[in-house]
């Protein structure tokens, strides 16, 4: 409820700082092409405690890359968007095994489908998404230290995700129908049922099933936009 209250200040002002420098007007309409995106990097070593570092052993660096990515196609009517979007993340990471830690492999995976409504000004533009498909990957394979051995590779998949995502965005006129952006990016998805796969470690696997206590995946992110009406 707070991120919607503050989502909602931003709005206000933003709509009063567009009307106020000449944000007032209409786009061309037509087919509409959006492409969000911000690469992703990981790096850490915080092993033995969420401050990072230790005082006593060797502590891996974890690092990794991947790219979050929303991607939105559809038709502009007198400044009103509608049209369907689709959201990836794809992040890896992994760190070396040392004497004193495991080394570990980890893959994050989303993906979302949902319908969209925006308005578009002459550069303002405010969208929100319904999703209806979302799903989450997670998973992690740790090798022994010493030996070099998998002790655990296991899966966690997440699915019967539903939830909405709200954006706000700034256009600068490149020409010829192309505009980009920064975009403030604010997404909830709740995801009611899951999966366990175990092919190495103690873990007990399970076949999806619905979760007593839902799966929440909420982020408030900056992102740059690139988009046209043709």
């Amino acid at each position: 409820m707070k991120t919607l209250i503050l989502l909602a200040i931003l709005l206000g002002y933003s709509n009063s700082w567009a009307s106020s420098s000449g944000g007032k007007g209409q786009r061309n309409q037509g087919v509409y092409v959006e492409e969000t995106l911000f690469p992703v990097y990981v790096l850490k070593n915080d092993t033995e405690s969420q401050a990072g570092g230790s005082a006593t052993k060797a502590v891996p660096t974890q690092t990794g890359w991947g790219i979050d990515s929303r991607t939105t196609l559809g038709y502009v009517w007198e400044s009103i968007l509608l049209g369907l979007t689709y959201n990836y993340y794809n992040v890896s990471s992994s760190r070396p095994r040392t004497d004193d830690y495991e080394g570990l492999s980890e893959l994050t995976k989303k993906d979302e489908f949902g319908a969209t409504f925006g308005y578009l000004a002459t550069h303002m533009r405010y969208t929100f998404t319904y999703f209806f498909m979302a799903n989450k990957e997670f998973s992690q394979k740790y090798t022994d230290g010493l030996t070099g051995d998998v002790t655990t590779d296991e899966i966690r998949k997440n699915s019967s995700g539903t939830g909405y995502q709200i954006g706000i965005g700034y256009d600068f006129s490149l020409g010829d129908g192309w505009g980009v952006s920064p975009t403030l990016l604010y997404r909830n998805i709740t995801y009611t049922r899951q999966c366990y796969k175990v092919h190495t470690g103690s873990g007990i696997p399970y076949d999806s099933t619905t979760l007593e206590t839902k799966a929440i995946d909420s982020e408030i992110r900056p992102m740059i936009t690139l988009n046209k009406v043709f």
